[in-house]
């Protein structure tokens, strides 16, 4: 059989667990060969209990492993129940941080932070106020932008699908309050 703890992992492997056949009817255990939506993929030994499936473009798969036997008694046995697995996207964050106003001012050094169910990716802005956050997990995302001087920013519900690149930009309030006039 072949675990799965959860069906939406973004993992790319797959585990196969044994358990011990009659010794009289097989011979002893030699391997594992892993299938992927019903084409062979590759072989473990006996030993090796994971198989690293990788490269795969984001989307289900279907995994199937089967037992290899040596003598006595050589051969396959039949091959596992199906685990389907989900092999989350990845896609890009981009943008600027300025101070808010008329005329672009970058700001340098700005903290742009994307947290989601997935985990949490952080850049700094560089001097022209840039930022980029790459290989980020497709899901929906809280982005908080902070910079000494400014106001924090916070953007709720921004998503990023497989292979998007999504172009957030920041325009922050100086903080305390820049005096118009007197």
């Amino acid at each position: 059989s072949v675990n799965k703890a959860n069906t939406e992992i973004p993992a790319e492997r797959v585990t196969p667990t044994y358990e011990k056949m009659r010794e009289a009817e097989y011979g002893d255990l030699a391997g594992f060969k892993v299938y992927r939506d019903g084409s062979y993929i590759g072989q473990t030994d006996a030993e090796t209990l994971e198989y690293f499936d990788t490269g795969l473009p984001a989307g289900y798969y279907d995994y199937q492993v089967s037992a290899l036997y040596a003598d006595p008694t050589p051969g396959e046995s039949m091959k596992s129940n199906t685990a389907t697995v989900y092999i989350n996207g990845e896609g890009t964050i981009f943008g600027t941080v300025s101070v808010f106003g008329n005329q672009f001012i970058p700001i340098q050094g700005a903290l742009v932070t994307a947290t989601g169910s997935w985990g949490t990716w952080t850049a700094y802005t560089a001097n022209n106020g840039s930022y980029i956050l790459e290989a980020v997990t497709e899901d929906t995302y809280t982005m908080t932008c902070e910079a000494e001087g400014f106001e924090t920013q916070v953007l709720e519900g921004v998503v990023v699908g497989d292979e998007q690149n999504v172009e957030v930009n920041f325009e922050l309030y100086e903080f305390p309050y820049p005096v118009i006039g007197v």
